[in-house]
Parts: C-alpha cells; structure tokens; sequence
C-alpha cells in the first residue's frame, strides 16, 4: 500500500468501532481490492475454540465494503453506500487467524458511482474469501446499494 492507502485504510479500520473492538486491520487497499485480517484471542472464540461466525462475518461485511470504498474515496461527498444483503458460507472452522480478501474490477464501481451520481440506485455484487490459513473458511456474497448522496 501507498502512504494514502496505509492512511485511508487506518481512518477505515478505526472508523466503526467494533471493528476496532475486534482487532480488525487492513494489510492491503487499492483499487477495486481489500484484503483484511484479524487475528484469534479468546475473545474472538466460540464455544469450540474456533473463531466466533459473527467475527467472520464482520470481517467480510467490512472488506467487501472497504473494497467498494476504496474506490470510492473522492466522491463519498457526492454518494452513499450501504449493504442491500448478505450471504455467507461456512466450510471450515478458523484458527488463529482469519484474511478476508475481495475485489472488484475498477471500471464497474466507476460505472456503478457515475450512475448513482447521476441519480441512480445501483446494487454492486461483491465476493469475499476468508482463509485461515491455507484453507477456504468461508465464501460471502454482499450486495452494496450506491446511491447518490442525500
């Protein structure tokens, strides 16, 4: 990450406070991609030792949001952006540490904040990956309205 990149990213990582709360810190930001990661405590486990379902879907709700965001940085005067629905797959318990990455192609959110701009409710579909490790802990769908700023 460039210095604003590394500076947008830390207004981002403390920006909601649970998010602060739960350790959660951007590692990579730019263009149209995010990869974020927290790591396990006992106050991030469930009842089997593994990392809880609401840390993980903390973790991609925010990084498919900081992926659209990221984009967006300039014009957040201008536009709103907010999660329409979620979706989140489960397939294998996270350990000690969980990354969450998503990404989008660039020329979609600039399509997508033109429109809205312009007046336009518009939904962008975001996926996140989260490993923990080597393996695929979960897949998470998002739906992102952006519209223009009231």
């Amino acid at each position: 990450m460039n210095e604003q990149q590394k500076s947008l990213a830390s207004v981002m990582d403390t920006s909601v406070p649970i998010l602060e709360k739960l350790g959660v810190t951007t590692i990579d930001l730019g263009p149209g991609k995010s990869v974020v990661q927290v790591n396990s405590t006992p106050f991030h486990e469930n009842h089997i030792g593994t990392i809880h379902a609401g840390v993980l879907f903390t973790l991609a709700e925010y990084t498919s949001g900081s992926c659209l965001f990221g984009s967006l940085v300039g014009d957040m005067d201008k536009i709103f952006c907010v999660v329409k629905d979620a979706h989140i797959d489960y397939l294998k318990a996270a350990r000690s540490s969980a990354v969450a990455s998503a990404e989008l192609p660039v020329e979609s959110i600039i399509k997508a904040r033109d429109a809205a701009i312009a007046g336009e409710k518009v939904e962008v579909p975001v996926s996140v990956i989260i490993k923990s490790g080597d393996a695929i802990a979960s897949r998470c769908r998002f739906t992102w309205i952006v519209r223009k700023l009231r």
